[in-house]
């Protein structure tokens, strides 16, 4: 049977202010990328760092998380091309937040995972 993508992560998305196993590090790359953070560096970037995913995967849960609140959008004109725009995404106060409280859930679940193994060995 096939882990489903709670399992993968240790906790079930419960709170509507928690993200995903996949919304995480997408987050976590447009805010370290700045003002670069449109969809293919975002692509490049995250399948650099070993994360199966293409840019429509990238677009997607861009606008989904958009339209939760955690992030914004803004198009200027394509550094490569010019004639052509890019979306950039940032993060918003929400979007920090929701990425705060989520690390901080992975964070006491790992503790609570560690701790639990030194008390069985």
């Amino acid at each position: 049977m096939a882990k489903k993508p709670t399992d993968l992560v240790g906790f079930k998305q419960t709170a509507k202010s928690l993200l995903g196993p996949f919304q995480v590090p997408l987050m976590r790359m447009i805010k370290r990328l700045g003002k670069k953070a449109y969809g293919a560096e975002l692509e490049r970037q995250l399948t650099t760092a070993g994360i199966d995913t293409d840019r429509g995967q990238v677009y997607q849960m861009c606008s989904r998380l958009e339209g939760r609140g955690f992030l914004s959008s803004s198009i200027f004109p394509d550094p490569q091309r010019p004639s052509h725009t890019v979306t950039v995404y940032a993060l918003t106060k929400e979007g920090e937040k929701a990425l705060a409280a989520t690390l901080a859930v992975y964070d006491g679940n790992r503790l609570f995972e560690e701790s639990s193994k030194k008390g069985r060995g």
